[in-house]
């Protein structure tokens, strides 16, 4: 609301913000993103730059192992294959859960002490 009495009821020559003028046709806008937006619409022989896409990690595609069934999937193993399988195909398929052990990836490191603090309650 604050942003529409500012910019619809402002009188001429209100020093309370200045007004961003387009260089070519004049119209002027109480932001410069709103002057900025206006010169990519109106003016900008350009196309907009494309938005970043996340690309996917592997574009192998792996056929659904039921006779006939010409679903695809990035994985056998992934949880849609399995819902697949089981939704489409009455197939239950037995997961078993894998035993893995942790290894570390960095040597072992000796920290560095900090200061000791008195332990008990707090005092007020």
């Amino acid at each position: 609301m604050i942003r529409h009495i500012n910019t619809v009821h402002r009188t001429p020559g209100d020093p309370q913000r200045p007004l961003y003028e387009c260089d070519k046709c004049g119209k002027t806008y109480m932001y410069s993103g709103e002057l900025a937006q206006h010169k990519r619409d109106n003016h900008d022989a350009r196309p907009p730059k494309p938005r970043a896409m996340k690309q996917k990690a592997a574009s192998e595609k792996f056929p659904c192992q039921v006779a006939g069934c010409e679903h695809e999937y990035a994985s056998l193993e992934s949880q849609a294959y399995y819902r697949h399988l089981q939704e489409k195909h009455g197939v239950e398929v037995e997961r078993k859960i894998e035993e893995r052990e942790m290894v570390p990836t960095s040597p072992p490191h000796n920290p560095i002490a900090g200061p000791s603090r008195p332990r008990g309650p707090p005092t007020l």
